[in-house]
This record gives structure tokens, sequence and C-alpha cells, in this order.
């Protein structure tokens, strides 16, 4: 919905049998924009996928060789099927708001990747200055996780409402800090940005290997 893109059932049916993905099944069930390709559902609350660690296996493993970068959007609730994807890892963005309760899920899924001998992740705070009064300071966030903080997104009014209309920040605003900080992460997990003349210029465009 952040993104405006009509959501189909080719997550489910990538799940439920992974081995039917192949370049066609991926080119057929893929929205894509701007460089970036999503393969995304919307599932009804009574039919949950059914996921085991062999399905993160086969899914990941036959989507990594066709593109440059894949990115998980992984929930909080650590399932078998997480766990195993996490496993892929090559970069860890664990984001979360600059609050208390944040901060011990930050914890606790700081320690569920220690337990499964993952590399620490890379801490990033958002929202920050949505509600100054009842943030934490970031050096107490820091010593909370014990880590460093990557990077600090500031809460941009501008931004926000952009993501509520399904708009892209890059498009919308270019030149905001948020936009800026977004990009420079970007780069930092995927590499330089591509910036030859037939290249799309947002957020997502193509990267170099």
């Amino acid at each position: 919905l952040a993104m405006d893109i009509e959501a189909s059932h080719g997550l489910r049916e990538a799940l439920e049998k992974p081995d039917r993905v192949d370049e066609l099944f991926l080119d057929r069930v893929m929205a894509k924009m701007d460089g970036l390709a999503v393969l995304g559902g919307e599932e009804t609350l009574e039919q949950p996928v059914k996921l085991t660690p062999a399905t993160a296996d086969a899914l990941i493993s036959k989507i990594r060789p066709s593109y440059d970068v894949v990115i998980l959007d992984l929930p909080r609730q650590i399932s078998p099927f997480v766990q195993q994807a996490m496993l892929y890892m090559d970069h860890w963005l664990l984001v979360s708001d600059p609050t208390l309760a944040s901060l011990r899920d930050a914890i606790r899924l700081r320690d569920v990747g220690k337990r499964s001998q993952i590399h620490a992740p890379m801490h990033v705070i958002n929202k920050v200055g949505l509600v100054p009064k009842h943030e934490m300071p970031k050096h107490e966030f820091e010593k909370g996780v014990d880590g460093k903080i990557s990077h600090a997104l500031p809460f941009e009014p501008l931004c926000f409402a952009a993501a509520l209309e399904g708009k892209l920040i890059a498009e919308v605003a270019p030149k905001t800090k948020l936009t800026q900080m977004l990009r420079q992460m970007a780069e930092t997990i995927a590499g330089p940005a591509d910036d030859s003349p037939e290249k799309p210029k947002g957020l997502f465009r193509k990267t170099k290997k």
C-alpha cells in the first residue's frame, strides 16, 4: 500500500510451491516499478500460509540468481521460517522507534541473531523527532542494544504524507534529509548506484553488484 502496488497472490503461491518458482514465474507475479520488483501479497486472516525452514531455503535460492539485491521484510515474530531466512542475510537492518518498548523488541531480536550465530544488525532508528518529549536519547538506546545506531531517520511530515498516499518519497521530496539518508543507507547495503542516463533515478534504481 505504501507504494500503491496492487497486491497479487504470487507470494502465497511462491511460498506454498517454491518448486514452481523460475524466471517465467517471477516475471509473471512480480510488481515492477522504478527499478524495483516486489513479490508481495494480501492474504485473508483465516487462511495462513504454512511456512517451514525448507520453504525459506527453496524460495531464496530460486530468487537470488535473478536479482542483484534481494530484500526480505521479515516480521518480528521469529518463526523457524524467519530464523532460516535470516541465515542468508549479508546485511541485517533492525528498524526501531526511539522508544523503550521498541528498544526491548530490538534487544530480543538482536539476541535471536546471536543465538543463531548471525552477525550483528545495523540499528536504524525511525521517526526521530515525532514526539521529542517521549523519545529515548541516542546514547541510551545504543547502550541498551550494545551497539551503534547506523542511521537515525528524521520524521518529516511531507514524506510521511507521501507514504500514506502510496507515493515514493524519493519522487515527492527528493531533497529532504530523510531521502538523502535513505539513499545513503541503500548504497551502504547495495553498493554505489548506477546513474547512467538510461537508468531510473528513484531511490530503488538499479545498483551495481
